[in-house]
């Protein structure tokens, strides 16, 4: 390689003149370390260019990006320029083929870099040894964790150990990490790992954004009413002993699972390894040969970008996976993706709305691969392309480049100003520093200069040598906004623009001050009392009543000769009382303004705040409510309060059916949540039964008499909540064909009047015609997602079900056996069932017994309870043309007067069938004929529209009116004439 000695002075000549023009500017050289500046060789390389690209737009007054590679061309270095980013190409070592040599000699174009920063072991060395040679600071970068990838790497030769291999590369990361000055791993499962690996080192975090070479707009697309077939797309490297590794067989496999309808492109292959790459995919996976197309790895993002639309789905099957960058990229070209839950990606998505969609949970599960691929394949090429769309912009939220970026300035910053080893001691052998951590300054104080872009700060800080003496005063004047201090002052033996350790100590806080201004503010933790060690335990009492006095006050009182004069009270200045009218003004002002804490207590400002639940009539009076209004002065041992909290929970029969209409939505409604309060709920039966009377859980009572400030959320709940109502769906269908029109209705919280201090909210009441009513309890046991019942069973002695004879019985030792105990233990007879169990006798009874049985219904179970859309049993029963249960129901109490969600009575569903027994039956209990949907429908003209022509004779004899209109001002004649 020839190279020019005099274009390389005067080049080096040049830039030693502008490196000395950005030291006179303050801005910091950062310096990336990486093989090349094109992304060829993807994964690192990928990230370095991007990272370097959005660091150096976001830092443009502060800090000059620089990029040190081995090789480089005229294109590279003008793709770098216009984004601001200074190419610096290493030059050749003589004797040394290994362009990784080159880097390890520090460029004479940029002679003193203040930051240069490494990638993994690669880059991490000649990142080490510039650090040592030219004396600056050095972050390292963490891309893969070795010893997860021995795990599933094949070792190349019978003479080697991959997991042997890996265990000494991983040691040499860690060596790495524990030279550099600070450590960053690329995204959180990379700094889950290095964190535990690195003891008393805190591992920082950079989660990669969209990439912008991919996030471009494109034209390009496939005609996809032409292309008959799925194609899945696998991009990477195809190292043969990655394959494993790499998951590259999941796929495959999964493909020849599902027809010839899906294709494969694998994009991977080193040059001349096309057959063998071929070959080992036929040998170990089930793919088709006519399924498979291999191709050579791709060096160009754009012609990458034309493979990717060119597919459905580009899958990301990796047993294990530092970053996953090759799915980022997809995603940034909005590209659908699966990605296995094993990689670094897969942790960014969790945290990203709509991203877990895109996750497999499988665990090297092929046929798990198969049913999602298939289940994309399903969607419309509209529908994928406008989910992968939504999840970019998702994406983009929650990683924008501009916060990482602002978040790794802060870290560049930090690590220039700390120093490390023998610097550090000297540090802290100063005693300007010793004053500032031992609290010797404080009262800090700035004041803004007039007409001046600079403050002045004053602050109190105690003698070197006479502690008890009064502090000094010290100040500092003329602080730019740059940091640049003119002159400082302090009243010790020192004098006017002298320097001292006092005034020292003064800047060691303001530069604390500074630093921590970016990380925390004073709202950034939360208030608390801080007990002393002496004190067990506060009363309860009014703040009025609370003596704040503190210790030291109050043993200088003791210490007074009695007889003593108090001390005269210092006088406050009085301050004016404000008018009405003034008052109404400020409030006006400052509620013209962002919410304002004070006005969420004055009203009527205050509604903007609260909430306001629409009110129900009919509740009873809540717990809550019962103490505030009469026992405000109360204390918790009185009498007198326990006396009133259990009268409050008294409700009576009507009182209890209004509190479970209005809470049906359960955890979604506020009044649930009021209602619960000091009862004993159903999920908390068994804590409360096995709780000992003489010494109660304090945590317990809390969660009883305080349920809305003890909600939690978690995984298993929301996996729960997610599953309840296809549970349910799976319940009905499985158990309806053994019981007469069975339908499972929705329920909220039942309150039985004779044992008002209990409370149960099940999921449902279950209606038939042949058992009555009984309850539906669901439970979707988050740990056994991917388990059968019976699996569940067998190997979780902890799991709700057993096994009895073969039959699956509920554990009465498990919490879910008290619960259903509490919501049945208001019933004389029940019937109760959940999603996994039903106690139902499967037998067929005479409808004539079905509903004058005794016994059967639940008592505090109303028979009007309504389900999603508002009908009743009876609404179901008239609608299934079923008389004779209709008429149980009758009997049974049901109301006819009663309308579902769109206003339409059970009279209004009679006269929209042909049954006219039905009709008369229903007239019986109800005497306006001409009862009126919420749209001002009659029933005759319900019947007319429904065109039953029996149910309008009988109507019209029965005394229905013809000319009567609805609310579109159209009678029966208009509705019969327009049917023809």
């Amino acid at each position: 390689m020839a190279f020019d000695s005099s274009m390389a002075s005067r080049n080096a000549s040049t830039t030693v003149s502008s490196e000395k023009e950005q030291k006179e500017q303050g801005l910091i050289d950062v310096m990336f370390l990486c093989d090349e500046w094109k992304s060829s060789k993807g994964g690192l390389s990928t990230f370095n260019r991007e990272f370097a690209i959005n660091l150096a737009e976001a830092t443009t007054d502060s800090m000059k990006i620089h990029c040190y590679v081995s090789k480089s061309d005229e294109q590279d270095r003008e793709d770098a320029k216009q984004y601001n980013v200074n190419l610096v190409t290493a030059q050749s070592v003589p004797g040394s083929r290994d362009l990784l040599d080159w880097l390890n000699v520090p460029s004479p174009e940029l002679r003193h870099p203040n930051i240069v920063i490494g990638h993994g072991r690669k880059f991490g060395f000649p990142a080490c040894l510039m650090a040592r040679t030219i004396r600056c600071k050095w972050i390292q970068f963490v891309h893969v964790f070795c010893e997860d990838l021995g795990k599933y790497k094949e070792s190349a030769t019978a003479a080697t150990d991959a997991i042997e291999e890996n265990e000494k590369k991983h040691k040499m990361e860690i060596e790495l990490c524990k030279g550099a000055d600070a450590v960053v791993a690329v995204g959180s499962r990379l700094q889950q790992k290095y964190s535990r690996s690195l003891l008393n080192i805190k591992v920082e975090i950079i989660t990669p954004g969209i990439f912008g070479k991919f996030s471009n707009e494109s034209k390009l697309a496939v005609d996809r009413s032409v292309v008959k077939t799925f194609n899945v797309l696998m991009f990477g490297r195809a190292a043969f002993e990655d394959l494993s590794l790499k998951g590259y067989d999941l796929i495959p496999n999964a493909i020849g699972s599902l027809g010839k309808n899906f294709e494969l492109t694998f994009v991977g292959s080193s040059p001349g390894e096309h057959r063998k790459v071929q070959q080992w995919f036929l040998d170990n996976t089930c793919i088709n040969r006519n399924q498979l197309t291999v191709r050579g790895y791709c060096c160009d993002p754009e012609e990458l970008k034309v493979m990717f639309y060119q597919s459905d789905l580009v899958a990301l099957p990796s047993r294990t996976e530092g970053s996953g960058l090759v799915a980022l990229e997809a995603i940034s070209g909005c590209i659908p993706v699966l990605v296995s839950s094993e990689s670094g990606l897969a942790e960014a998505l969790k945290e990203v709305e709509g991203g877990c969609s895109f996750i497999m949970e499988s665990d090297g599960d092929a046929e798990e691969w198969a049913q999602r691929i298939r289940e994309m394949s399903e969607l419309s090429a509209e529908e994928r392309d406008a989910n992968a769309v939504k999840l970019r912009e998702n994406y983009r939220k929650i990683y924008p480049w501009s916060r990482e970026c602002a978040k790794f300035k802060r870290m560049l910053e930090n690590v220039s100003r700390t120093a490390k080893g023998e610097e550090m001691k000297a540090y802290k052998a100063l005693d300007a520093y010793n004053f500032f951590v031992s609290g010797w300054v404080n009262t800090v104080f700035t004041k803004k200069v007039a007409e001046s872009n600079s403050v002045v700060v004053t602050a109190r800080v105690n003698h070197s040598q006479r502690t008890r003496t009064t502090p000094l005063s010290t100040w500092l004047n003329g602080v730019d906004m740059s940091g640049e201090v003119i002159l400082g002052h302090c009243d010790c033996m020192a004098g006017l623009c002298e320097v001292c350790s006092h005034i020292g100590a003064l800047l060691f806080a303001v530069e604390a001050g500074y630093r921590m201004r970016d990380s925390m503010t004073c709202t950034g933790e939360k208030s608390q009392w801080i007990m002393p060690s002496y004190v067990k335990e506060i009363p309860y009492m009014p703040v009025s009543d609370v003596d704040l006095t503190s210790a030291n006050k109050l043993r200088k009182q003791l210490e007074e000769p009695d007889g003593s004069k108090q001390r005269a009270e210092k006088k406050r200045p009085q301050i004016k009382v404000p008018n009405a009218s003034e008052r109404d003004n400020f409030f006006k002002e400052i509620f013209s303004y962002a919410k304002s804490a004070i006005l969420s207590l004055i009203p009527p400002y205050n509604s903007s705040f609260i909430f306001h639940e629409e009110q129900v009539a009919g509740l009873p009076e809540s717990v809550a409510d019962r103490v505030k209004s009469r026992c405000s002065s109360a204390t918790l041992e009185e009498p007198e309060l326990i006396d009133e909290v259990f009268s409050a929970l008294h409700v009576n029969a009507k009182e209890a059916e209004t509190v479970q209409s209005a809470t049906r939505n359960q955890n979604e409604a506020k009044l649930w949540y009021t209602q619960r309060a000091a009862r004993i709920t159903a999920s908390k039966s068994k804590s409360t039964c096995r709780s000992n009377p003489e010494k109660t859980s304090k945590s317990l009572i809390k969660t009883v008499c305080y349920p809305e400030a003890h909600r939690f959320s978690s995984a298993a709940t929301k996996w729960g909540i997610d599953n309840e109502s296809k549970a349910r769906e799976d319940y009905i269908f499985n158990i309806a064909r053994d019981y007469l029109n069975l339908y499972v209705a929705d329920c909220g919280l039942h309150l039985n009047p004779r044992l008002p201090f209990l409370g149960a909210s099940p999921d449902g009441l279950v209606m038939c015609e042949c058992c009555g009513i009984g309850l539906c309890e669901i439970k979707c046991p988050y740990k056994h997602r991917k388990s059968t019942i019976q699996e569940a069973a067998n190997s979780d002695k902890d799991f709700c079900l057993r096994f009895n004879d073969s039959e699956l019985e509920l554990d009465n030792k498990h919490q879910y056996y008290y619960q259903s105990c509490n919501q049945t233990v208001k019933a004389a007879k029940h019937n109760s069932g959940t999603a996994t169990t039903d106690s139902r006798k499967k037998t067929q009874r005479n409808k004539k017994e079905v509903f004058t049985a005794t016994g059967t219904a639940v008592e505090g179970f109303s028979v009007n309870s309504k389900d999603a859309t508002g009908r009743t049993p009876l609404m179901h029963a008239v609608q299934n043309g079923d008389v004779q249960a209709v008429e149980g129901l009758i009997k049974r109490g049901a109301d006819p007067s009663l309308m579902d969600n769109h206003g339409w009575r059970s009279f209004l569903f009679a006269a929209a069938g042909a049954d006219t027994n039905m009709i008369d039956l229903i007239l019986t209990h109800m005497t306006d004929i001409e009862s009126k949907a919420a749209n001002g429908a009659t029933p005759l003209i319900i019947a007319v529209s429904h065109g039953k022509l029996q149910s309008v004779k009988h109507l019209l004899e029965r005394g229905g009116n013809p000319l009567t209109k609805d609310n579109y001002g159209k009678d029966s004649l208009y509705h019969a004439s327009s049917r023809g």
